[in-house]
């Protein structure tokens, strides 16, 4: 059903139109609606793929109510279409937004957020260990097993710290986004 929504809706996406056919644009935002629907339902989609076509299905439907009623020929469904894929838009929006904000709220989140800064204390504790014994490195087989040992320590780390990072911004990003 949904994949046939979105056939549909790349079909009459691919038909050139000035705006003005107020038919076309309202099935186009109904099968945007419709599919967006399904797929929120359903969860088979990425949530920013179903936020934009619930987008674009709302601002669809606003281009079709004011042309009709531009065009003197406003009809109940056509206001009931707009307010629908508006409010519809509105809830996903906001599902999104508390999920992130449960999500981040959450004892395992405060949880990830103590370990990301120890394992940051950890990485500037490497660091300062890694600089040490590369002041005081030899020709030994000794030393350069322990630079080496250092090192990778020091490497892993700041790959683990950027990973921490990156899902931190991540979350933060994303509560903006649904906001």
């Amino acid at each position: 059903a949904v994949m046939r929504c979105k056939i549909i809706s790349s079909h009459l996406d691919s038909i050139e139109d000035d705006g003005t056919n107020i038919e076309l644009n309202s099935l186009h935002a109904d099968s945007l609606l419709l599919g967006s629907l399904w797929m929120a339902e359903q969860n088979v989609d990425a949530a920013t793929t179903i936020l934009s076509s619930f987008q674009k299905a709302a601002d669809l439907s606003m281009k079709v109510y004011k042309k009709a009623k531009a065009l003197d020929t406003l009809h109940s469904s056509c206001i009931q279409k707009a307010s629908i894929a508006g409010f519809k838009l509105g809830e996903f929006a906001a599902s999104l937004y508390y999920s992130v904000d449960k999500r981040m709220s959450s004892e395992a989140w405060k949880k990830r957020c103590l370990a990301a800064s120890e394992r940051k204390k950890e990485l500037d504790l490497a660091i300062i260990e890694d600089q040490k014994l590369a002041k005081r490195r030899t020709k030994s087989d000794k030393d350069e097993t322990l630079y080496r040992g250092a090192n990778a320590v020091r490497v892993v780390l700041e790959r683990e710290a950027s990973m921490d990072d990156r899902e931190m911004q991540s979350m933060i990003d994303s509560l903006r986004q649904y906001l």
